[in-house]
């Protein structure tokens, strides 16, 4: 899941002429956390002349990349979304964990460890079953959690500099309350992701006493 282009895609028309979106569930990134990591990416980018710097609101840790998605049957997935979150029983702690480059060099992450990350796994496998019918791009990349904070300009990739595990970032927690489905959409300042709906996890279950 982890890739150059992030979830770089736009509104675009389908073979069927209907409009379609680029839709994945995801994390958000507590704000303080990932106003350290936008700084973080900034010392990176002085490296990396051209790089894009991922603005701190727009972080987040993928779960599921729907891919290009129909927009009638985004309700569907929205919905998918909801019955598989109902299987995490409370909010999810997340911790960042060192830094990776992309594959293909044109992104540069940083790992996430996840608290309740059985049950997350098992969400994420919970919705490539349940989403495959309207998601014909689904991504089924075994996942690996993770946040984007830079990545490489157009047709380039990271130079070395940008790219060296020393320059880790610093470590920084927070809880995250729910799931989003986001849209990734570009305009004319870049691509900037909308978050369409979020369902919060389920209430802890109660222990008998």
């Amino acid at each position: 899941m982890l890739d150059g282009d992030g979830m770089t895609s736009v509104h675009t028309r389908a073979s069927g002429g209907g409009t379609t979106l680029r839709l994945f569930a995801a994390l958000a990134v507590g704000s303080e956390v990932a106003y350290d990591l936008a700084r973080h990416a900034e010392v990176l980018a002085a490296r990396a002349p051209g790089s894009v710097v991922v603005p701190a609101d727009d972080m987040y840790v993928p779960i599921v990349d729907f891919g290009r998605v129909a927009e009638e049957v985004v309700p569907a997935v929205a919905h998918a979304v909801e019955l598989a979150a109902g299987d995490v029983y409370g909010p999810v702690g997340c911790t960042i964990a060192g830094s990776v480059l992309g594959d293909d060099g044109r992104a540069r992450a940083v790992r996430v460890d996840i608290d309740l990350l059985v049950l997350l796994a098992s969400m994420h496998d919970e919705l490539l079953d349940t989403a495959t019918p309207y998601a014909p791009e689904l991504d089924r990349t075994p996942w690996e959690p993770h946040v984007t904070v830079l990545r490489a300009a157009p047709d380039a990739t990271l130079p070395y500099a940008a790219t060296r595990v020393d320059l880790q970032p610093e470590a920084g927690s927070w809880l995250a309350p729910g799931v989003d489905l986001v849209a990734a959409i570009a305009g004319p300042l870049g691509q900037h992701f909308r978050r369409l709906h979020t369902t919060p996890f389920a209430a802890p279950v109660q222990a008998d006493s």
